[in-house]
């Protein structure tokens, strides 16, 4: 009985099937070196997300050798397998980061948890007080986006002006067609 029957050949499953371990390896690495701790959390998430990206074609590479299965299947398979590595990796990793460590809705949330288990709570302005205490007021939101756009290389700043870049473009315009696409206001 084949080892893998929906798969052609065994090296097309090992392509498909590593991403998923290598991913998995990559979060578990995330998450004892704390990486998400550091200030520019996505340029070092990127990083290390490249590194078992390497490690992963290497691997499938050394198999398809040394199982001699070096062929057109060995290549679909690699193609599917990247495909998925990256595709976990901004569709998991990237939303979870957002959501957990930019979310001001999530950073309210906790917030008044926090108060409310001390018997604590809150009016409007308080609130917002406590956020600015917290270093979580619109102000220091609007500077740690700022920093996080150039740190991604969305924009530059050329003396005191900030420019957008090339790739910060791209994004903008793929954003712009998606919310059009989608009938989504820009907030």
């Amino acid at each position: 009985m084949p080892m893998f029957t929906f798969f052609e050949q065994k090296i097309e499953a090992y392509a498909v099937y590593l991403p998923f371990i290598f991913f998995l390896i990559n979060v578990f690495w995330i998450i004892f070196f704390k990486n998400a701790a550091k200030k520019n959390s996505y340029t070092e998430f990127n990083k290390i997300h490249f590194k078992f990206g390497i490690l992963y074609f290497l691997a499938i590479v050394l198999i398809a050798l040394i199982t001699n299965q070096l062929n057109i299947h060995f290549f679909i398979g690699l193609i599917t397998g990247i495909y998925i590595y990256i595709s976990l990796h901004y569709i998991f990793t990237f939303q979870l980061i957002g959501l957990c460590k930019k979310s001001i809705s999530i950073a309210i949330v906790n917030i008044i948890f926090q108060s409310n288990k001390n018997n604590i709570y809150f009016s409007e302005k308080s609130l917002i007080k406590k956020m600015k205490k917290s270093r979580l007021g619109i102000e220091e939101i609007r500077e740690s986006r700022l920093d996080q756009m150039l740190q991604l290389r969305f924009a530059e700043i050329n003396g005191s002006r900030y420019q957008i870049r090339l790739f910060g473009k791209i994004v903008h315009k793929i954003g712009d067609y998606l919310l059009k696409a989608l009938n989504f206001k820009r907030l």
